[in-house]
């Protein structure tokens, strides 16, 4: 790709390419999250889960 454009707009194109990338995790909820869940809950809201899978 250097041969064809160039190094300079080759390095420019990488560099948008690779931009867009780092901005996907931004709308998820991973940022917010400051502690792990708590285990005793974690496994009510299994035990519940499985409880209304027999239904």
């Amino acid at each position: 790709m250097a041969t064809l454009m160039g190094l300079r707009a080759t390095l420019i194109t990488a560099a948008a390419g690779k931009a867009p990338s780092l901005l996907w995790p931004l709308p998820s909820p991973i940022p917010g999250i400051r502690l792990a869940p708590d285990a005793s809950l974690v496994e009510t809201v299994e035990s519940e889960t499985a409880g209304s899978a027999d239904r």
